[in-house]
């Protein structure tokens, strides 16, 4: 009974209490306070991404990654967009040495809140009305190398100077490696032995006579030359330049020595037209004469162009041009063939002519033919280039049609000093005689291709290095071996000793004979703008 009692006065005594904390939440009294300050316009609202307080976020547990915002490789940084205030730019610098590359961090975005409608509130607090659409102000994201400090996101440069970055003037300057094709030399230098007949040893295909030295082309081989270019741009996104170069490559020259001290009969092989068969003249022999005979080469090539580029197409990596101008080629070659004899006995003239010499009497006969080729032509091309960060490829393609003027010099001659002092001068040597000496010309229409490849690396904005090949075609000009005519009429040759029966056809004469030219090989180079 005691119990059941206890137990009822336990239940009032909660319920009582129950009910008493409902009255006094129900029955709190108002009261006055101060008045909110009144706002003064809309007030704005920023959103952004939460920040950690410290910069070293512990790792949750549990195997859960932190997520990350990551860069695309086709990511591009698009510079100046940046309007209004920003956090500024969030920067991630790669450690030194590191292959891998973290993750950029997102940047916080500037939101800018839609202008709050202030409906009439009981409160008198302002209601802001925030847009659910935050526009985006400004984002970036830089990567910094940790080595060179460099953002390696900005690739704003990534065709280099192919791309014009907004410098106007630039110029260039290219050292060439290049090989030139050299010119064909007849049979100039023969040799026989001593046993042979008099009459016609070291005459061409005659008892032991063998060739010293032609038949075979003249200057081949790799020389140095350089190239410079100048250039500038009438707009400043390049879509229109003019340029300029001039190139030119070192001189080539040899000369090559016989002596009757290696060589005891030396001769210079013609084809005889009066008696119809091979003949030679005699530098040196046993009998009569010692002395050396000199063959000397050489040659030069350079030009220049002007051409109007023109932007054709492009696109975030490329870009085609067009080129239209002008071009001029100069290649000019020398061929000497020089005969230094003393007699060492007389040489008695034939059939009533005077002694061609005697002992004691020194002679030099020297044969000249120097060529030179002018080309002067209108060009056109096109010219492209890929790029891939800092480096680039480019080719281009040039034609130019045109007109060459191809003149031949030729001239030659012998001076005779006797034994007693005298010197007679005589107008002709051997292959150049009174037929063929003197300044020949003619102008032939011809054509010019050009091909060139290029691979570039961008050093810094200005600044580019890059290395290449070229190759040049030219397919009409004269070399001097080639006019060089070989059949002679034996009475116009002076100081001869002999007449034989006379011919009617003139020669040697002047054969115009044309080959063609081209030049090719690599080249390296700086080109600066500004």
């Amino acid at each position: 009974m005691m119990n059941w009692f206890r137990k009822s006065f336990l239940v009032a005594c909660w319920g009582c209490a129950f009910a008493a904390g409902i009255s006094s939440a129900q029955n709190t009294d108002w009261r006055a306070g101060a008045p909110s300050p009144t706002a003064s316009g809309p007030i704005g609202v920023s959103l952004g991404q939460p920040l950690p307080l410290s910069d070293a976020m512990p790792r949750p547990a549990g195997g859960i990654r932190q997520a990350s915002f990551s860069t695309p490789h086709s990511f591009k940084t698009a510079r100046g967009v940046s309007t209004g205030q920003t956090d500024g730019p969030g920067t991630l610098f790669l450690p030194p040495d590191r292959e891998a590359v973290p993750p950029p961090k997102r940047l916080p975005i500037q939101v800018e809140p839609k202008r709050a409608s202030q409906p009439e509130s009981t409160s008198g607090i302002p209601v802001v009305d925030v847009d659910d659409q935050p526009k985006v102000v400004s984002e970036r994201v830089v990567i910094v190398d940790g080595n060179t400090g460099k953002d390696l996101a900005d690739n704003s440069w990534i065709m280099g100077s192919e791309l014009n970055g907004g410098q106007r003037f630039y110029v260039a300057g290219e050292w060439l490696y290049w090989t030139a094709r050299g010119f064909y030399l007849p049979p100039l230098v023969t040799t026989a032995s001593p046993l042979d007949d008099p009459a016609t040893r070291a005459a061409l295909g005659l008892g032991t006579t063998r060739l010293l030295y032609g038949a075979e082309n003249a200057l081949n081989g790799l020389r140095p030359g350089a190239r410079f270019t100048l250039g500038y741009n009438f707009d400043p996104d390049g879509v229109s330049a003019i340029e300029g170069n001039f190139f030119f490559l070192a001189p080539k020259k040899y000369t090559i020595i016989f002596g009757s001290d290696a060589f005891p009969v030396i001769g210079r092989p013609f084809f005889n037209l009066n008696t119809g068969g091979q003949d030679r003249e005699l530098t040196t022999t046993p009998e009569f004469n010692q002395g050396t005979l000199h063959v000397r080469t050489a040659n030069s090539l350079f030009g220049a162009e002007i051409n109007k580029r023109t932007l054709l197409c492009c696109g975030c990596d490329y870009q085609v041009t067009g080129l239209v101008g002008f071009r001029y080629l100069d290649l000019s070659d020398r061929l000497g063939i020089d005969e230094y004899v003393t007699f060492t006995g007389n040489v008695p003239g034939v059939n009533g002519n005077p002694p061609v010499a005697s002992a004691g009497d020194r002679v030099n006969v020297f044969d000249r033919f120097d060529t030179r080729n002018r080309f002067y032509g209108g060009q056109v091309g096109v010219a492209g280039n890929w790029g891939l960060g800092r480096w680039s490829l480019g080719g281009s393609v040039k034609l130019a049609l045109g007109a060459t003027q191809q003149s031949i010099d030729i001239d030659g001659g012998q001076t005779v000093t006797r034994a007693n002092g005298a010197v007679q001068n005589f107008r002709g040597g051997l292959y150049a005689l009174q037929s063929n000496i003197g300044n020949h010309s003619q102008t032939r229409f011809s054509v010019v291709p050009e091909f060139g490849l290029k691979i570039g690396c961008q050093l810094t904005d200005n600044l580019r290095l890059y290395a290449g090949y070229d190759f040049l075609y030219w397919h009409s000009v004269v070399r001097p071996g080639d006019q060089i005519d070989q059949t002679l009429d034996f009475n116009t040759i002076p100081n001869r000793g002999q007449d034989l029966p006379g011919v009617t056809q003139v020669r040697p004469r002047v054969p115009f004979h044309t080959s063609s030219f081209w030049a090719h090989g690599l080249n390296a180079g700086l080109e600066f703008r500004y």
